[in-house]
């Protein structure tokens, strides 16, 4: 099993960048390697909002498809996601957004392990840079939808 951690402080409230990463229908619209995403068995709940999504990634000549959950909670800050089907054996990630006086701090949690063992071995060596390039996306994303400050 590998895992990397991630924190960032941005300028945006933990409110904005919430409904952001939680807002996974526009994922295609700006993160890059995401060909298309499907939504299906939605659910709002009175802390949030649940959702099954199955995505279609590609880059680099590699493409594939894997379905999770996806679980909004607004008390927490937080969207977690687990596996449900794809190349993976495991995978979790969780997103936590705590407030400063100066924006938000962004903790990035994931866990992986591909089924494939030297697709896993490919991966781990890049999925570092991969998790800093992903959350530099959501940021950038944030620019866009909220302005350059808070």
């Amino acid at each position: 099993m590998s895992s990397v951690s991630k924190s960032i402080a941005v300028p945006y409230r933990p409110d904005q960048m919430l409904e952001l990463v939680a807002d996974i229908k526009t994922y295609p619209d700006f993160i890059p390697w995401i060909r298309s995403l499907r939504v299906r068995d939605e659910e709002f709940l009175p802390h949030g909002w649940k959702g099954r999504a199955t995505a279609a990634v590609g880059f680099k000549g590699f493409s594939e498809s894997f379905t999770t959950d996806v679980t909004k909670n607004v008390s927490n800050k937080s969207v977690d996601v687990q596996l449900v089907k794809g190349p993976f054996n495991y995978l979790e990630n969780t997103w936590n957004f705590t407030e400063r006086s100066d924006g938000c701090e962004i903790d990035f949690k994931i866990r992986f392990e591909f089924s494939n063992f030297i697709l896993h071995a490919l991966m781990k060596a890049n999925f570092d840079r991969a998790v800093s390039t992903l959350i530099k996306v959501f940021v950038d994303e944030a620019e866009k939808r909220y302005g350059a400050t808070n």
